[in-house]
């Protein structure tokens, strides 16, 4: 308990330093559901309320739990432009942004739970930025994307350090309406979107065809280029099209895009995966919320915020692991960032003194602060590397007090 509280109060700071504004006792629930998602606890109201370190009978520190992700002045919304101050440094230095919008479900009690999700990819994971609940099943609409986007890039064009990078949407099959990347490119957001194979082009030397004729050239390993196309009849939406079939894809793949070269496009659509490793970490292997008994809408809206600070909070833990040891040029990542923080954590939990996982986290933490007190993003990688050395050292000391 001495742990969760120390982390509590670090967390406190570190909220009102990302300029999150929130009643005082909101605040404190927001940081204790967060430490104990960091600490491992799954993403279960009951569990949650088990472990708070708080006075009270377990009936009413639920009731706690449940009043804050019922409280209609708490919001995913208002929480957006906290988590990206917490990861800008860290995207400052991207040659560019990769927003990723991707829809998952799941039924739990009898109730379908439809979760929409915008995300930033970073490193082979993404950072969750915004959210909602979809009142249906099935697909999103047009309004629903734009609903989802619209705060999302508000906030990033009012961002000191994100502003200026050039920002491009990927997204699977069922985002591919002409009316979506219409719409961005009245923000001047790149796009990069998975068409059906039924949709048809056409150009004046191409007439109208179904993209499924163009599939079937498709060798593995080949990719085409077709500039300036038309997409559909009804539309006559002009951008590019590129077809393609890489040797990791059961398939091969086509997109439209604004983008001008097919190298960037394939290497941009790649990273769109990431945001299903995001979901299937929130969902099952990592906070297990599939399983909880949770399904009201507004209140998994809001439950997903404290889920979003951990999970931001241990990608940036697992970047600073991977520093400490690189994966070898030829080797593919065996854990991924998020796990790799959650062994490490969960590890010292098991099998460090207290005072010593309470001096691991207060380090982490004023990294943190230190990151975020910066002003020119070129210092960020150094930090990283200056932290990633403190932290060996810390975590060798750990290693030799346990062996002896």
């Amino acid at each position: 308990m001495e742990t969760t509280i120390a982390i509590i109060a670090e967390l406190i700071m570190l909220f009102k330093q990302l300029h999150l504004v929130m009643e005082t006792r909101n605040l404190w629930t927001l940081a204790a559901m967060t430490a104990l998602l960091l600490k491992g606890k799954r993403a279960h109201l009951y569990a949650l309320a088990k472990a708070l370190p708080c006075l009270g009978k377990l009936d009413s520190r639920v009731q706690k739990l449940r009043r804050w992700v019922s409280n209609p002045n708490i919001t995913p919304e208002q929480t957006i432009v906290a988590r990206l101050n917490l990861i800008a440094p860290l995207l400052v230095n991207l040659p560019k942004l990769i927003v990723i919008i991707d829809r998952t479900d799941w039924t739990r009690l009898g109730v379908h739970v439809n979760l929409f999700v915008c995300s930033i990819a970073f490193n082979s994971r993404s950072f969750p930025i915004y959210w909602t609940l979809l009142p249906t099943r099935g697909c999103s609409s047009f309004e629903e994307q734009k609903a989802l986007l619209t705060p999302v890039v508000a906030a990033l064009a009012d961002h000191p350090l994100l502003a200026h990078l050039p920002t491009t949407v990927v997204a699977d099959r069922e985002f591919c309406s002409p009316k979506l990347p219409h719409w961005l490119k009245g923000f001047d957001i790149r796009f990069c979107l998975r068409v059906k194979k039924n949709y048809r082009v056409s150009r004046p030397n191409i007439p109208s065809t179904p993209i499924s004729a163009f599939l079937t050239h498709c060798e593995r390993g080949t990719y085409y280029f077709f500039s300036n196309v038309l997409l559909t009849t009804e539309h006559q939406f002009r951008c590019n099209l590129v077809i393609f079939w890489r040797d990791d894809c059961q398939e091969p793949l086509a997109l439209i895009t604004d983008l001008d070269e097919a190298e960037a496009v394939t290497e941009s659509y790649h990273e769109r995966m990431f945001i299903e490793t995001l979901n299937r970490d929130i969902k099952t292997s990592g906070y297990d919320l599939e399983k909880g008994k949770m399904t009201d809408r507004t209140r998994l809206a809001n439950f997903l915020i404290p889920i979003a600070f951990a999970y931001i909070l241990s990608v940036i833990q697992g970047h600073v692991e991977e520093l400490i040891h690189p994966v070898p040029p030829l080797k593919k990542r065996t854990l991924s960032l998020f796990t790799k923080a959650r062994d490490r954590i969960i590890d010292l939990l098991e099998r460090t003194p207290l005072v010593i996982v309470t001096q691991f986290f207060q380090q982490f933490f004023q990294f943190i602060t230190t990151l975020l007190t910066q002003t020119i993003g070129d210092t960020a990688p150094t930090l990283f590397q200056t932290y990633a050395r403190q932290q060996c050292l810390l975590l060798k000391g750990l290693q030799s007090s346990v062996r002896y």
